[in-house]
């Protein structure tokens, strides 16, 4: 019998001479050498890729792999998606049934204007820092600037030592001047505060119809804070406010900055250093029948995203009848198609079944969050969370499901 398995080994070897081949067994399916085919690795993708967070390079690769003893070869399907041909449905459970806990320095605890920052690693302590302002039954004496901290995005404390306002009262609340509209950034390990400030030039004309001044202050710990700064001047004779500041640091150094106004577009500028701006550049981001308001906007894997509240043309009134969107854009100037996201609950007891105002849009381990200020009927304000994997799946602290996604 082995004689005959050593003639039959002898007679292969033979005819695989005379043919010119020579069977090789493989032990790798990747690299390269003289008798195997190059294979392309590609990076491995997320488990979970939301379509509303996809770039315009992102690639979905599907692989098919036949494997032999002597060959592996793989079919490699590449498909990129265009967000301005995404469809993204509305959230049907996104308004919040239970508010956020949040105490504010006047006693009232009704909080609006939310800008929140996720630092996973954390930053003197805390994953989740907010700014704020309190806004008791609309009165605009109180919206001072505040900070306060949380470990999981919920339960919010102000980091010990800290004394809110941390912008303190305005020079003067003649004439109805106020601080309003904060919003925060982390620059290297310092923490930056942008607000408005109306102030009245006593020209008889309410400081909410003044074009506002745009101020700065700086911390290295969220607890002590420098002087403010002005960063964007305002005039008494320009009748166009300032609304919502979100300033963001350039990758390749100096800030951007986009504001809304009276005119319901939001806008953008650019400076090198923070003081001096350049030109003033409408994007197009609209809402059919509404003026834009308050935004807030993040950037993420080449995609700007954006939420924001808008108000009916034909309202008297800025705080009333408010509704909330989502929209992205690769250059933050042109933009898809705004997704309505949330509208005031109209239950006779819903605390948000007055308004949406403004909102933080925030990401942490394939979650968004979506924190929104609301008001009520009774002129109460509150400060809500809505989570979910995709915009399309928000749900709202107090729903049925909520507790499980930020498990």
């Amino acid at each position: 019998m082995k004689k005959y398995f050593i003639l039959v080994l002898l007679l292969a070897f033979c005819l695989c001479s005379a043919c010119g081949t020579v069977p090789v067994q493989t032990e790798s399916t990747t690299g390269t050498s003289s008798d195997t085919t190059p294979v392309t690795t590609f990076s491995p993708l997320p488990e979970t890729l939301p379509p509303e967070t996809t770039t315009e390079t992102t690639a979905v690769t599907t692989t098919e792999t036949t494997s032999t003893a002597e060959t592996t070869t793989e079919a490699t399907t590449t498909t990129t998606v265009d967000i301005f041909s995404l469809e993204i449905e509305p959230p049907v459970y996104a308004n919040a049934a239970e508010p956020l806990d949040i105490a504010t320095f006047d006693g009232y605890d009704q909080s609006c204007h939310p800008k929140v920052l996720y630092i996973p690693e954390g930053w003197n302590g805390w994953e989740y820092w907010m700014a704020y302002t309190p806004y008791p039954y609309c009165d605009d004496d109180y919206e001072n600037p505040c900070i306060a901290v949380s470990h999981d995005g919920i339960a919010w404390t102000e980091p010990e030592g800290i004394s809110n306002p941390v912008t303190g009262y305005p020079p003067s609340l003649e004439g109805g001047a106020h601080y309003s509209d904060p919003h925060i950034l982390l620059n290297g390990n310092v923490m930056e505060l942008w607000f408005r400030w109306n102030p009245y030039y006593g020209n008889g004309i309410n400081a909410d119809s003044n074009g506002g001044v745009v101020l700065r202050m700086t911390s290295s710990d969220g607890v002590n804070w420098s002087e403010e700064e002005i960063m964007l001047a305002g005039s008494e004779w320009n009748f166009d406010p300032v609304l919502s500041p979100v300033v963001m640091l350039n990758p390749e150094g100096g800030y951007t900055m986009w504001y809304s106004m009276r005119d319901g577009k939001i806008w953008r500028t650019q400076s090198a250093d923070g003081y001096n701006w350049g030109e003033l550049e409408a994007t197009d981001l609209e809402v059919w029948g509404y003026n834009i308001w308050h935004q807030d906007i993040i950037f993420e894997n080449g995609v700007y995203e954006t939420v924001f509240c808008a108000r009916p043309q034909n309202s008297s009134n800025n705080l009333v009848g408010l509704d909330a969107y989502y929209a992205m854009s690769y250059d933050g100037l042109h933009w898809t198609d705004p997704v309505q996201i949330l509208s005031p609950d109209d239950s006779v007891s819903g605390y948000d079944n007055c308004s949406i105002y403004r909102l933080s849009i925030v990401k942490t381990d394939g979650l968004y969050r979506i924190y929104y200020s609301s008001m009520s009927d009774w002129y109460v304000w509150k400060i809500n969370l809505a989570v979910g994997e995709n915009i399309s799946s928000l749900v709202g602290m107090g729903r049925d499901g909520f507790d499980e996604l930020i498990k």
